[in-house]
C-alpha cells in the first residue's frame, strides 16, 4: 500500500510538470505527433522541453523534415551516434573555457578567438557591452559558422576524449557525414554553411523548424537583436532626464520583474505575478561573465529562445504585460484570444502572435 500510494505521488508530480503543448506538429512538417508515438491535441500534453523532436537533435534519431519531402536525418545526412546529448553535453570532461549558463558544455567555443561584429543604432539606448559573452557563445559555436557541428571534447562511449578541441576553432569529429549534394554543411570541416542571409540556394528557407529561415548568423551580428547587453533602465528612467543607456520603455520590466535567483538568473516580465508557471517557459537575463562577473541583467541569446522545446523558433513563450490577458498555468494552454490577439490557435503554437514575446519587454 506505501509503494502504490508512492507510485501515485510520483504520477501526479509529472502530470502537473508536464506542461501542455500541442499542434506543432504541423509545424515540423509531420502528419501528425503520432510520428513520435504520442497523439496529437489536447487530450496529449506536451513538456515545456522534447529535444529529441526539434532540429537541435544531430543524432541518427532525427526525424525532422529540414528539405521537402519525406522526413529525413538532419541535413549532414549521416550522423554516427544515437546520441542525442553529446553534441552539446557531457557528464565528464567539459569546457572549462566555456562558462556562465553552459552547463557541462561539451562542445568548443569561440571563446576570444572570433571578433564579431555588433548590433549599433543612432537610436541604441542600451549600454554596448562589446563582444558576446556567456550561454550566448555557447549558442554561437554552432550558429555563427565558425565551429564544426561535430567539434566535440568527449566522443560517445568510452576513449573518445578530444582535448584539442578545448581550444578554438577546434575541428570536426566526423561524427557527422555530409550526403551527397548536401549544403547543410561545408564538406571537409563540417562547419554550418547553409541559409545564410545572402544565400538563394536550395535549402535557404526549407528547414521546416528552428531558426528557418537562416540558422547561420555568421560573425556579423550587426543585423541581429543586441545580445551579452545590460537591460538599459535603472527602473526609474523616467523620472528625469534619462543618464546614458538609460531607456524608460524598459522600466517596467526592471520594476516588475522579480528578484533574480541565487544564480542571478532573473526571470522577466511587465506585469507583477505573471511569471509562466514552468520556468523554461520564462523570458529571463543572465549575470554577466566576462562583464561585472555574477551581477547585471544582461540578454543573451537564451533569453528569449529555449534551445531543448520544439516550439516554433525555438521560442519561450511571453509573458503577460496586459492586465485584461489571461495567462493559464504554464501558457501551454492559452490561447491567443485570451491574450488579446486573435481569436486563433494556442500561443504555444505561435509564442510571438501579436509580437507578443516583444512586448514582453519593450513598452511599445
Amino acid at each position: 500500500m506505501q509503494l502504490r500510494r508512492k507510485l501515485s505521488m510520483l504520477v501526479a508530480g509529472a502530470l502537473v510538470l508536464a506542461v501542455p503543448i500541442v499542434g506543432w506538429a504541423a509545424h515540423l512538417g509531420l502528419p501528425s505527433d503520432t510520428a513520435h508515438g504520442h497523439p496529437e491535441g489536447p487530450a496529449g500534453p506536451r513538456a515545456a522541453e522534447d529535444i529529441k523532436n526539434t532540429l537541435h537533435n544531430l543524432s541518427t534519431s532525427n526525424i525532422i523534415n529540414i528539405t521537402a519531402g519525406a522526413p529525413v536525418n538532419i541535413g549532414p545526412g549521416t550522423s554516427q551516434t544515437a546520441e542525442v546529448c553529446v553534441f552539446c553535453h557531457t557528464p565528464h570532461g567539459a569546457n572549462l573555457l566555456a562558462p556562465g549558463a553552459t552547463p557541462l558544455w561539451n562542445r568548443t567555443v569561440p571563446n576570444g578567438s572570433t571578433v564579431y561584429v555588433i548590433y549599433g543604432s543612432p537610436n541604441f539606448d542600451g549600454t554596448n557591452s562589446g563582444q558576446p559573452q556567456g550561454v550566448s557563445l555557447a549558442c554561437l559555436s554552432c550558429h555563427d559558422g565558425t565551429i564544426a557541428l561535430d567539434s566535440l571534447i568527449n566522443m560517445p562511449g568510452s576513449g573518445g576524449f578530444r582535448p584539442a578541441n578545448l581550444t578554438p576553432p577546434g575541428g570536426t569529429t566526423n561524427l557527422i557525414g555530409v550526403a551527397a549534394g548536401s549544403q547543410f554543411v561545408s564538406p571537409g570541416t563540417n562547419t554550418m554553411n547553409n541559409a545564410i542571409r545572402s544565400d538563394n540556394g536550395p535549402n535557404y528557407g526549407a528547414i521546416q523548424g528552428g531558426a528557418a529561415p537562416f540558422p547561420n548568423l555568421t560573425t556579423n551580428l550587426s543585423d541581429d537583436h543586441p545580445i551579452s547587453m545590460q537591460i538599459p533602465s535603472n527602473g526609474n528612467c523616467a523620472a528625469g532626464p534619462p543618464a546614458i543607456g538609460c531607456d524608460p520603455q524598459f522600466d517596467q520590466l526592471i520594476t516588475n520583474s522579480p528578484p533574480a535567483d541565487l544564480s542571478g538568473l532573473r526571470l522577466l516580465t511587465r506585469n507583477p505575478g505573471s511569471i509562466n508557471a514552468d520556468k523554461r517557459d520564462s523570458l529571463r537575463s543572465y549575470p554577466g561573465v566576462t562583464r561585472t562577473p555574477g551581477a547585471g541583467f544582461y540578454i543573451e541569446c537564451a533569453s528569449c529562445h529555449n534551445p531543448h522545446t520544439p516550439r516554433p523558433m525555438f521560442l519561450r513563450l511571453p509573458s503577460r504585460y496586459d492586465s485584461a490577458m489571461s495567462l493559464a498555468s504554464g501558457g501551454g494552454l492559452t490561447t491567443e484570444a485570451q491574450m488579446g490577439v486573435g481569436t486563433g490557435g494556442l500561443i504555444a503554437d505561435d509564442p510571438n502572435a501579436g509580437s507578443l514575446v516583444c512586448l514582453s519587454c519593450h513598452q511599445k
